[in-house]
């Protein structure tokens, strides 16, 4: 995030596993994310904590039929703390503008080919050159 710090979310380590083999439409999930973290930098070097360390549990039940398709998704925590200094909070809200800013800037540029293409199309269609 320019002129504030930056913001750092961390999965920590991801488990992902089937109880059991299943099939594409009948899909059991558990998903444990441990170490899972959320930090912000300041220009000055401060970090804060803002969500310490916390393991996360996740099952996941997808049944796909032809008339009806269902998600069931649980959350499972211990304890999670929040906790927001003014100059974290900044960063943290600063930070989605910034990554739309850097994304866009990644854009590969159109090509030059396209562009010359629907102008010669026109010309052919109509005859004219305007």
């Amino acid at each position: 995030v320019p002129e504030l710090g930056s913001a750092l979310f961390s999965l920590g380590l991801l488990t992902l596993a089937t109880p059991k083999p299943c099939k594409y439409d009948e899909i059991d999930l558990t998903i444990d994310l441990t170490r899972t973290t959320l930090q912000a930098t300041s220009l000055q070097g401060e970090c804060f904590n803002m969500i310490e360390p916390v393991p996360i549990h996740l099952t996941l039940e997808y049944r796909g039929f032809e008339d009806d398709t269902g998600i069931d998704i649980k959350v499972y925590t211990k304890q999670l703390t929040l906790s927001l200094a003014p100059q974290a909070l900044q960063i943290l809200l600063a930070t989605p503008t910034s990554v739309a800013c850097v994304m866009a800037e990644m854009e590969p540029p159109a090509p030059a080919g396209k562009a010359q293409a629907a102008v010669f199309s026109d010309v052919a269609s109509t005859g004219k050159n305007d």
